[in-house]
């Protein structure tokens, strides 16, 4: 099979073995950020779900739920906008 890439001449490649696994590692951890992101949302939307079964047995119990689940959302939504600004610095 012919190179495409020739790694052994004088001039340095445009692309570099490094490179290309710090592309890989770069979207391995975007996805598996998409992913842990996704989880979280399942779980405050199972949280809220069981505030609203809670809600005929007990009501104190299933307004701490929903505050809970807004202050959650509150913060993991600052949070991402912080990181979300950081990551604009950087590029």
């Amino acid at each position: 099979m012919k190179q495409i890439y020739h790694f052994d001449c004088t001039h340095p490649p445009v692309v570099s073995e490094k490179m290309l696994r710090a592309e890989l590692e770069r979207r391995t951890i975007e996805r598996q950020t998409a992913v842990l992101a996704l989880a979280g949302i399942l779980a405050h939307m199972c949280l809220i779900f069981t505030a609203i079964v809670l809600r005929p047995f007990n009501a104190m119990l299933s307004l701490i739920c929903i505050a809970y689940v807004c202050v959650a959302i509150s913060g993991s939504g600052a949070i991402a906008i912080v990181f979300d600004h950081k990551r604009r610095d950087l590029i």
